[in-house]
């Protein structure tokens, strides 16, 4: 299915993609008038995986946002850390070497730097930890 490019929010130009087989079909599934959409070859071939990730929508050139912090990043920047070393406010960040600063990626989320990657990810962890913990507990007492 043809990928269509359409504005979530007008205020802060927030784009995203629908498949769909035609624009009037993009238009219904998200809400507007088929004009307000417009396909985008290049990222038809994303339609298998359902969206089209952060770090695909970098590769041409968008800017992202942080999948942790949400500051707006693109391929080599941080616009809001930028300019902003070594960060006094936060001592994890003021630690970093060069190596970790920059903006990275897992291979589908944007980040950053290193530090919101792992923040990420601890963060993940964490959530998995209390999951099994109440489900454990659930088990031991049958009860929520």
């Amino acid at each position: 299915m043809p990928a269509f490019l359409y504005e979530v929010d007008p205020f802060d130009r927030t784009l995203d993609v629908v498949f769909a087989a035609d624009a009037e079909a993009a238009g219904r599934k998200v809400g507007c008038d088929a004009d307000a959409v417009r396909h985008v070859e290049k990222f038809d071939q994303y339609e298998p995986q359902g969206e089209v990730y952060p770090v695909q929508w970098q590769e041409y050139g968008y800017r992202v946002a942080c999948w942790h912090c949400e500051h707006m990043v693109d391929a080599d920047i941080c616009y809001e850390c930028d300019g902003n070393y070594p960060h006094e406010d936060d001592p994890e960040k003021a630690a970093m070497t060069d190596d970790d600063r920059g903006v990275c990626d897992d291979g589908v989320r944007v980040y950053c730097d290193r530090v919101c990657l792992e923040r990420y990810e601890a963060e993940v962890e964490r959530k998995k930890r209390g999951k099994a913990a109440k489900e454990q507990s659930t088990r031991q007492t049958g009860k929520e």
